[in-house]
């Protein structure tokens, strides 16, 4: 008789597990968004094991995604924070979750990936999702065109830097004329400001990009604040673009990240990937 469990040498054990850990809302078109980029994660990595995890607001938590991983027979899990940017979540609060799960494991290596950050596939979903919204657009319409970004905001200041430089490399991209940053909490400037202040100046249209992953409290917000532009400053054209959304990119930017061997890894790619950005667009101009 054969033992209805898995053994050391079982070869129905997955090669490795990703935990997709998200930081939980009560908007409930937000899990759902949530859920369904999991799933197009599961379905792009059919040989691996895929599993949600939240922060806050919903299950399962941290330590029990991992608790049920390690009952799934996986050899290896990789955490990865689906985050923009790494702040408190990113840095402290996951590391500190999977360290205190880590001896109920049964010894299976554990380790936390990077977040999204500048991943060439999120740039290319930024853009995605702005044309969408604009279309095609002429040199004249371009520069009389504005592009505002909208950043969650955190009181970490590396996070800050990175959505200023994520905003750069998605704006040379556009073609625009020029680029705004406003924050919808903790950092400044704020949207609300920023909004206050374009109002003033000579475009003719603005085009607001929030950099958010899936709907929810700040994308209802952004919405909120647009709409009070389109009725107290009509003469200019407000374009609001959606969030980022659970789109194929945003799959491949998660599995390609969660390839990675490890956080040092990671830095060295995102230095690479500035530069290659940077490189493709300054050949493409010079031709």
């Amino acid at each position: 008789m054969t033992s209805a469990g898995p053994t050391a040498h079982d070869t129905r054990r997955s090669p490795s597990a990703l935990l997709i850990v998200g930081h939980g809302t009560r908007e409930p078109a937000g899990i759902r968004q949530f859920r369904e980029i999991v799933q197009r994660v599961s379905e792009q990595d059919p040989h691996g094991l895929v599993r949600a995890a939240f922060l806050e607001f919903e299950r399962p938590t941290v330590d029990e995604a991992l608790a049920r991983l390690a009952g799934e027979s996986a050899d290896e899990i990789r955490v990865l924070p689906l985050l923009l940017f790494a702040a408190g979540h990113a840095k402290e609060d996951i590391p500190a979750l999977v360290e205190q799960a880590r001896p109920g494991l049964d010894g299976i290596p554990v380790r936390v990936t990077s977040h999204l950050g500048c991943h060439p596939k999120m740039l290319a979903l930024s853009d995605l999702r702005f044309r969408e919204t604009v279309g095609e657009l002429s040199s004249e319409a371009k520069a009389e065109t504005l592009l505002l970004m909208v950043g969650r905001g955190s009181r970490d200041e590396s996070a800050t830097a990175e959505m200023h430089r994520y905003s750069r490399l998605h704006w040379q991209t556009t073609g625009l004329a020029s680029f705004r940053i406003g924050f919808l909490a903790m950092a400044e400037p704020r949207l609300e400001q920023v909004l206050h202040e374009v109002r003033e100046t000579e475009y003719r249209r603005v085009v607001i990009q929030p950099h958010l992953l899936f709907e929810g409290r700040l994308m209802e917000e952004v919405r909120r604040q647009v709409e009070i532009c389109r009725r107290e400053c009509p003469q200019i054209e407000w374009e609001l673009c959606p969030p980022l959304g659970p789109h194929p990119l945003l799959a491949e930017a998660i599995l390609g990240i969660s390839r990675e061997r490890d956080a040092a890894d990671s830095s060295s790619r995102e230095n690479r990937n500035l530069h290659d950005h940077v490189t493709e667009r300054d050949s493409e101009a010079a031709r």
